[in-house]
């Protein structure tokens, strides 16, 4: 019996394709179908139910295991929000009647009685949820049951033709015909469409005119409903920039701006059409076609405004089966320390750095070499008639793509632009850096072009602006689109001064943080980390796998999604959260509660320092001579549980931070001495990356590179010879700086702990110490937010706009207990 039930568990979780971690409720279900079933243990084959009760048991209540279906769900009385929602059947629950429903939007498992649209019968064993089940997500879900939907009604009105035509052959001609309701129906939309112009009012043209299928024009009527109800559109209205953005094909076509993302999804096929991107063909039987998705995003300017909609059509490249559909699939990007190098270069010659795009980026590379891609066909694209003919199908469904050229979504698609945009402008008489392989330059006698490739974003200055605009003209091919100066880079927001200086923050960017992971109304906090202290039972407990994802019932999930997004801030602006972001990011694999609490509180310190803006200027201005120096800090044994060090390191060009890290060493130091010249190595290949790039460009730089650090032993450990037997397990550090300061290339400075600046990447710190470090490497805010702490009179300045020692004496305390309070 216990190979029965494991057997037809493997059945039920195979025929469906759910994740292995159904298998409980798969077992539950195939016991309550065994229970039900006819057996060979009793003379009358009766099932185990009647057996005991007598009572033949109905089978109208069995369903297919993992069949999707509608569970109604009742939110507040008169309320507009959605009644029903999208799930998946896993087992029949014989304490309280009803089934037992999987809802992947809210990841949890549910009993009711409130279901419809049940598939009792399996269609497809092969392809039923494949997808969905895979990415667990609603929006694959929802496709899923979309597509089910148009099959159904598709075959409907093909019978509806052939029975009104007779000509049971003629199936492509019957897709051109009208019947005389669709006629009717076609005299009542002219008429009311008349009505409205006579009202004054805009009605959208939702249908492209080129391709044109039946279930699309449904679901395209229901937005032209949901556009009636609201006003028709005369373009983007304000209030649309508060709209969520759509997460796949059936939520844009209800949306109330669905005609603008209808436009943008035209536009997008229109311009992979032209691209020759793929060839339609009839679909062949044992090969595998790759799914696609529609990813739908407004364009905002750094105001928060709609600039555009934009529609991009992607593959599902986790689908793709490594070997066959590809081989390679890395690529590099621009390193936020070039990308700031890049900044600083753009100050030094007085040339703003300049932004530019290339649109539809991959599509414009080649396919792989020898790999096949088939693509089914996307939502959205419609074929006429003639084209089915002409194709020799009789219907959408029986045709196919074969992409001939780069898409996005593919595996290797990144790795095929990067590969051609690297081979343009080596034809276009760039050089390629050795320091990092996204960044090109051009120097001649005419000067100096420096470009940053961010997958298709690039950063361009150089040594005059008509290096820039010749740059525009010479790569025409790529089609470039010249954004201005440099103001929306990858989310940070940058902005120059009369006198040449850079300002650049992501306010935006987090306050989309906040919103996304639900703490946009989180109290803010003055400080990003506490001083550690004993750790609570409460505080260990694992993070759970599946959950709702709320700040208040995190999962795992949620977790690495909240760490990689304060990662990036933690990487682009923000090196004041660079130490906390360092400790919250330590067991992403398995995280815990307090791991979680550290996150929002990190996430709230943001909330309330959103206008915190790190400056960019030149210490030297008029000058163009580049001076390199670094700051290095450790924290000796900070790690309780392996006693290993952490190291912070930063870099400054000509006064600009343009470099940061924040990493656990390797090894674990046995004095501060040895823990201060690790960071310091890593310091100096920061540096010495800069250093490099500098080099290429052949611009004049200041030798040595001062490494500043705040310890006398580790500086003598650099600048003596003799070797310790004693250091073998960070002797490769020691000897790696001692090489470069022989050859007067670095040289160590010591600096008083108090102005060493790398202090804010390795521990925690109270109020005052972290405004102070936050201004000495440049951060400034435009206004206090909140409560704001620092040190000295610096309190009452920024809460009053003066120094006021006299109102500290008038509360009885002194400034710097002011500061202790808060």
């Amino acid at each position: 019996m216990h190979r029965t039930v494991m057997n037809m568990i493997r059945c039920l979780l195979f025929a469906c394709g759910l994740p292995l971690h159904f298998w409980g409720d798969a077992a539950e279900y195939a016991v309550y179908i065994l229970n039900r079933m006819p057996t060979r243990a009793n003379s009358r084959r009766r099932s185990p139910i009647e057996v005991i009760t007598g009572v033949r048991p109905s089978l109208i209540q069995v369903v297919v295991f993992g069949s999707p279906c509608t569970v109604f769900r009742d939110p507040k009385k008169k309320s507009l929000k959605e009644r029903a929602q999208a799930g998946i059947i896993v087992g029949k629950n014989e304490e309280t009647k009803g089934f037992k429903v999987y809802l992947p939007k809210d990841r949890v498992v549910v009993t009711t009685r409130h279901i419809a649209n049940v598939e009792t019968l399996p269609e497809d064993a092969n392809e039923k949820l494949r997808r969905v089940l895979e990415a667990e997500s609603e929006g694959e879900l929802e496709d899923l049951a979309r597509e089910r939907e148009e099959r159904r009604r598709h075959a409907l009105e093909e019978e509806e033709k052939k029975a009104e035509s007779g000509d049971e052959g003629a199936s492509g001609a019957g897709a051109s015909e009208q019947t005389e309701a669709d006629k009717n129906k076609q005299k009542k939309s002219k008429k009311a469409k008349q009505d409205g112009d006579k009202k004054g009012w805009q009605w959208p043209t939702r249908r492209s005119t080129r391709r044109k299928r039946k279930s699309a024009r449904r679901a395209e009527a229901d937005g032209e409903a949901a556009n009636f109800a609201l006003s028709a559109l005369n373009g983007v209205k304000p209030e649309y920039a508060s709209l969520p953005d759509p997460k796949n094909y059936r939520e844009s076509v209800r949306s109330p701006d669905a005609e603008l993302w209808a436009k943008a999804r035209k536009e997008e096929l229109d311009a992979l059409w032209v691209n020759e991107t793929w060839t339609p063909l009839k679909r062949v039987g044992g090969k595998h076609y790759l799914h696609t998705k529609w990813v739908l995003k407004k364009k905002k300017n750094k105001d928060g405004e709609i600039e555009r909609y934009k529609a991009r059509l992607v593959a599902c490249g986790n689908e793709q089966v490594a070997g066959v559909d590809y081989v390679l699939t890395f690529a590099a990007v621009l390193e936020m320390t070039s990308g700031k190098f890049i900044l600083g270069m753009g100050i030094v010659w007085g040339v703003a750095a300049r932004h530019f795009d290339v649109p539809s980026a991959y599509p414009r590379a080649m396919g792989e070499e020898g790999v096949e891609i088939l693509l089914a066909i996307p939502d959205g694209m419609e074929f006429t008639a003639d084209e089915l003919r002409e194709l020799g199908v009789s219907s959408v469904k029986e045709l196919g793509l074969r992409v001939d050229k780069n898409l996005y979504g593919l595996r290797q698609a990144g790795r095929l632009w990067h590969q051609m945009l690297v081979t343009t402008l080596l034809d276009a008489g760039f050089t390629q850096s050795i320091t990092d392989a996204c960044v090109f330059f051009k120097v001649d006698e005419g000067g100096t072009t420096l470009v940053g490739a961010y997958v298709d974003d690039l950063l361009v200055t150089g040594t005059s602006n008509a290096r820039v605009d010749a740059f525009f003209k010479t790569m025409s091919k790529l089609e470039l689109k010249d954004l201005g100066v440099a103001e929306n880079f990858l989310g940070m927001r940058i902005a120059y001064d009369k006198n040449g200086v850079c300002v650049i923050d992501q306010e935006k960017t987090i306050k989309e943080l906040l919103e996304r992971h639900g703490l946009e109304k989180a109290n803010a906090v003055r400080m990003p980390i506490g001083e550690e202290g004993p750790v609570s039972e409460e505080d260990t407990a694992a993070l759970p796998v599946t959950g709702p994802g709320t700040p208040e019932r995190p999962t795992v999930r949620s977790f690495q999604s909240l760490v990689g997004s304060l990662l990036w801030v933690a990487r682009c602006t923000r090196p004041d959260i660079a130490f906390a972001v360092h400790r919250a990011s330590r067991r992403t694999h398995a995280p815990t509660v307090g791991d979680h609490k550290l996150a929002k509180r990190i996430a709230r310190y943001l909330a309330g320092t959103t206008d915190v803006k790190m400056k960019m200027a030149c210490d030297n201005p008029g000058s163009r001579k580049i001076r390199v120096e670094t700051y290095s800090d450790a924290d000796y044994a900070a790690d309780k549980e392996d006693r290993k060090s952490v190291s912070g390191a930063m870099v400054m060009m000509n006064g600009m931070l343009i470099g940061w890290l924040c990493r656990k060493q390797t090894a674990v130091a046995l004095s501060t001495a040895e823990a201060e010249f690790v960071a310091a190595a890593l310091a100096g290949k920061e540096a010495l990356g800069v250093l490099e790039l500098a080099r290429e460009l052949e611009l004049e730089v200041e030798l040595p590179v001062l490494m500043h650090m705040d310890n006398q032993a580790a500086i003598k450990q650099v600048e003596n010879e003799a070797t310790s037997s004693q250091q073998k397990h960070v002797d490769v550090k020691v000897k790696f700086l001692r090489d470069y300061c022989s050859k007067k290339i670095v040289r160590p400075q010591f600096v008083q702990s108090k102005d060493m600046k790398a202090d804010v990447l390795t521990k925690w710190m109270p109020g005052p110490r972290l405004l102070e470090l936050r201004e000495k490497i440049g951060m400034t805010s435009s206004e206090i937010q909140g409560r704001s702490v620092g040190s000295g009179n610096m309190v009452l300045h920024a809460v009053c706009g003066k120094e006021s020692p006299r109102l500290a004496c008038a509360l009885g305390k002194k400034t710097q207990d002011i500061c202790a309070d808060q």
